[in-house]
């Protein structure tokens, strides 16, 4: 028994010397004019990067940031939803309708899980209230960690957050 057990240690210190998740933001998803009224408008883009890892990823949630300038109010954001291709992530009592700026959870209904070795993207939609006016900014949390845990081990991994080159 000790013989399996130690060899199942091994085996997860190994899987997860080199488990890394790499976040990067579309630093492109930040520019343009979105017209009030607007439903599922794609606010930002991010890539998940798994290629560096030997194990399956799993995510439970993603922290953002809301920045509001020049008058935009938070109300003016709703329903604010991460997808998968065409597939919510989060629904429900889990959609994100901001009152204030600021750090925002967005906490999955079930957990992501990003096969090793691929890298996937992920899109923010919201929809813009009519009467809006301003900008807001979201961005991936870079002072709330991402919790990333191989499939197999359990175990942490490294998550890197970058923003693209323009």
């Amino acid at each position: 028994m000790k013989t399996l057990a130690l060899l199942l240690a091994f085996y997860a210190t190994f899987l997860n010397a080199s488990d890394t998740l790499t976040v990067i933001q579309d630093e492109q998803s930040q520019t343009g004019n979105i017209l009030p009224g607007s439903v599922e408008v794609p606010v930002a883009f991010l890539t998940l990067d798994a290629s560096a890892s030997n194990d399956n990823l799993r995510l439970d949630s993603l922290p953002f940031v809301l920045e509001l300038k020049n008058g935009c109010l938070p109300s003016y954001l709703t329903t604010c939803q991460l997808f998968d291709g065409t597939s919510p992530l989060n629904t429900g009592v889990n959609i994100v309708n901001p009152n204030a700026s600021g750090g925002k959870t967005f906490t999955l209904d079930s957990p992501l899980v990003i096969a090793r070795g691929s890298v996937k993207t992920l899109r923010l939609l919201a929809n813009i209230a009519l009467g809006a006016h301003g900008e807001f900014v979201w961005t991936v949390s870079r002072t709330n960690p991402i919790v990333c845990m191989g499939v197999t081990t359990g175990v942490p991994v490294q998550v890197t957050v970058t923003n693209s080159t323009p």
